[in-house]
């Protein structure tokens, strides 16, 4: 029995250690430490290695006098439906993603394939590197983001234990990277009634995951800025995202496809990116769509698509 035990104790330390690691990813918030910011908004950085989580998290605890804390990424175009500005968290998602992280800096890298934008708003405009000058990790997010956002006491709601902090640091002055413990919503210096709206927006919420019409299933085209609009490729081009022939060509590809009319999911000929109202088919209310916009261009489709047809809160 003491063996068995033993064998068990050692099998679990074994587990521990590996996920340690190979620990589960960290996300967190990457903004202006200016105060006030210029810019005032923010993106979400996934981190997995142990040695950047800890630089992470010194720098939200010491600011950026520590040293190296740019953020160097690979950025591509298209939600993650988690990269989003939590400062801003009515705001829609970003409509692009950190698909790698590179490395802490002290010095933005050469110029040649950053984007060097001087605030996260970018326009996706062609996938490549980001690293922004004025901004750090200021905020760990945890290991799932929807949580985060006013729920100081991480127990997955926001009720009176999270309102205590807000009242606590009423009419404080605050500065990066804490803001008053989270406090300060919008960085602005101070935690006053924009914070208290912030805060109650989010009121006795449970942060559950926003249904997709018909099914809990996501794609990612679904996540493109124009896609239910009829932009099945979600291509820029020098007059911007328009609704033109090769969407079109997609669209009709599902017609040749030995799924049957309408095209449904899981149907091997289902294709989502073509699926422009996300009803889990394709079919001629798509075509519709796909008609009523056609050669029209990002000007013309504004706004980009809803994002609750799109993302989690």
């Amino acid at each position: 029995m003491r063996h068995t035990l033993a064998i068990m104790i050692v099998v679990l330390a074994f587990f521990c250690l590996v996920g340690q690691l190979y620990g589960e990813t960290i996300y967190f918030l990457v903004a202006e430490t200016n105060t006030p910011p210029v810019y005032g908004d923010s993106y979400v950085l996934p981190l997995t290695e142990p040695n950047d989580i800890a630089h992470a998290r010194d720098l939200i605890a010491h600011g950026p006098s520590i040293g190296q804390p740019i953020v160097v990424a690979t950025v591509a175009c298209g939600s993650d439906c988690i990269n989003r500005d939590y400062l801003n968290p009515d705001k829609p998602a970003w409509y692009w993603h950190v698909a790698d992280f590179n490395s802490f800096t002290d010095s933005v890298p050469p110029p040649d394939g950053y984007t060097r934008p001087l605030s996260v708003n970018w326009d996706c405009q062609s996938d490549g590197f980001i690293a922004c000058p004025l901004y750090t990790v200021v905020y760990e997010l945890g290991a799932d983001p929807k949580h985060w956002r006013r729920d100081f006491d991480d127990d997955d709601d926001v009720d009176f234990l999270d309102y205590a902090p807000v009242s606590g640091n009423w009419d404080n002055n605050c500065v990066g990277p804490g803001w008053c413990g989270g406090t300060d919503l919008d960085h602005s210096g101070k935690v006053d009634y924009n914070d208290l709206g912030l805060f109650t927006d989010a009121w006795l919420s449970p942060y559950a995951d926003v249904p997709t019409p018909g099914s809990s299933i996501e794609f990612p085209c679904w996540a493109w800025r124009y896609q239910c609009y009829g932009d099945a490729d979600n291509e820029k081009t020098v007059a911007g995202y328009r609704v033109y022939t090769n969407d079109e060509d997609i669209f009709n590809d599902c017609l040749g496809k030995p799924c049957g009319w309408p095209c449904e999911y899981p149907n091997e000929g289902y294709n989502p990116c073509a699926d422009f109202n996300r009803d889990y088919k394709v079919y001629d209310d798509d075509l519709a769509i796909l008609q009523a916009n056609w050669q029209k261009k990002d000007s013309a489709l504004e706004p980009p698509c809803p994002p609750e047809l799109i993302c989690q809160p």
